[in-house]
């Protein structure tokens, strides 16, 4: 098992987006880490505020929304709707930050190991993969919801070189191109999509 160091950002503090101050609870009533605070749930949301045209009238889905604080982001930058989904008890938590910053977000219970396909414009993930027993598990629920029309916004914090390159191989493996939009200490954020022509997933870090 990886040992997960502290997090960079004080989410007690709460988080500012385009104006608005986003108020975050931990879902301290679940085990394990969907109910845990992710910074790479704040370095998207940051992006995406960079780039609001990427987020500003799409339907936005979020692959392992946590405690939700990127799709309450996307949702304040103007994403037109947004789905939140993750395991159902997760997303207790995540529909009491929704409540708490009165936006309006669809909660949706979504396993990995058993995916449906939900239409969007846009996917966002933040931190999904940390462990090489996920890895397989997200990319066929990524794969499913990907068109020739759509992409996903990935950001994940590097912690295991190993699962790192296996990570970015079971990407090309699906047919799944990967463009590095960001480096940041050791956190990447990559534009994932369909591709004909795939290109060498060793060029990127």
């Amino acid at each position: 098992m990886l040992a997960l160091p502290g997090p960079l950002f004080d989410i007690r503090q709460g988080v500012d987006i385009k104006g608005a101050h986003m108020i975050i609870d931990l879902n301290e009533a679940i085990s394990g880490t969907g109910g845990s605070f992710w910074d790479s749930s704040i370095i998207l949301a940051k992006f995406l505020e960079e780039n609001n045209s990427l987020i500003e009238n799409k339907i936005t889905l979020e692959l392992g929304a946590g405690i939700g604080i990127t799709s309450i982001a996307c949702k304040i930058l103007g994403a037109s709707r947004v789905i939140a989904t993750d395991l159902g008890e997760v997303l207790i938590g995540a529909r009491r930050n929704i409540e708490r910053n009165s936006v309006t977000i669809d909660c949706v219970e979504l396993d990995w190991f058993s995916p449906f396909r939900i239409d969007a414009d846009i996917i966002i993930s933040a931190d999904v993969v940390w462990i090489r027993e996920l890895i397989k598990p997200y990319v066929q629920t990524l794969r499913l919801q990907l068109t020739d029309t759509n992409y996903a916004i990935l950001c994940n914090k590097i912690r295991s070189i190993p699962i790192h390159r296996e990570f970015k191989a079971e990407l090309k493996e699906a047919g799944i191109e990967i463009r590095k939009l960001k480096k940041e200490i050791d956190f990447r954020i990559w534009r994932l999509s369909l591709s004909s022509q795939i290109i060498n997933s060793d060029n990127i870090d």
